[in-house]
């Protein structure tokens, strides 16, 4: 968070406990810091992975949660797309693709932002076969973005809604129904 804030002289960043939010009063009762006053509350939370058991999850998959996180995301794909383009053998094992599981907020604007760099990658790498890079979004539930009011769902058919993942390889993603099978050599999860 510091180096997002480190031009803004009118941001103050603490990392600390609250111990408690006095909404009335407008203060922040932290564990090792005297009470802060505030105008504006903003409460980063954090988040922790949760694979929901799938297996090689853990092993193959490349959480999006963080700055850094979506850094080495990135790096991957670049690599990915280096290795294709100085060997084309490697496109029929899925080198230019990537599975994206999850369709909430993060996982949406991931696989938009992959879509993005497959913009840019292409015009760099023009040798490459386009057609042979995709983006896979796969969601368990059978509307994207579940967690927010109906009418803000996305209810649209897509190919992999309703379609919990399974097994994650390290070169293949596995899910329902009938073991549906995916070469791929990224996947990210949201």
């Amino acid at each position: 968070m510091l180096d997002l804030f480190h031009d803004q002289p009118n941001v103050t960043v603490h990392r600390a406990t609250v111990t408690a939010v006095d909404l009335e009063n407008r203060e922040i009762h932290l564990s090792d810091l005297d009470p802060l006053p505030d105008d504006y509350l903003v409460m980063a939370l954090g988040a922790q992975v949760n694979f929901f058991d799938t297996e090689g999850a853990g092993e193959n998959a490349f959480p999006m949660y963080t700055l850094s996180d979506a850094v080495r995301v990135r790096e991957h794909v670049l690599r990915k797309w280096e290795a294709a383009d100085n060997d084309h053998a490697v496109l029929d094992d899925g080198a230019l693709n990537v599975v994206v599981v999850g369709g909430g907020p993060t996982g949406v604007e991931s696989a938009a932002a992959l879509a993005l760099y497959r913009n840019v990658f292409s015009e760099d790498y023009r040798g490459l076969p386009q057609e042979q890079a995709r983006i896979m979004l796969i969601e368990a539930a059978p509307e994207l973005f579940t967690m927010f009011k109906p009418k803000l769902r996305c209810s649209r058919r897509y190919p992999h809604l309703g379609e919990p993942v399974s097994r994650l390889t390290r070169s293949s993603t596995h899910w329902e129904p009938n073991s549906r099978r995916a070469t791929a050599s990224s996947w990210v999860t949201s």
